[in-house]
């Protein structure tokens, strides 16, 4: 496991992080699965806690 990057395969997720401010690294699709789409975030404080915040926005079911 990679801790230096964060490999995101939702798309609401990502979209959350992006409206963020965060920028992702690279969009790509998986070989093996062209339909599966992932976004590579570079790992940091601050985006472990969006991450924290994306959970508790879960949590009280907000949607994105």
């Amino acid at each position: 496991m990679n801790n230096e990057y964060l490999f995101s395969y939702s798309k609401n997720l990502s979209s959350y992080l992006m409206d963020q401010g965060f920028k992702y690294i690279t969009k790509a699709r998986r070989i093996d699965n062209p339909d599966s789409v992932f976004w590579l975030f570079k790992k940091s404080d601050a985006i472990i806690s969006a991450l924290e915040e994306y959970d508790k926005l879960k949590q009280d079911n907000v949607e994105f």
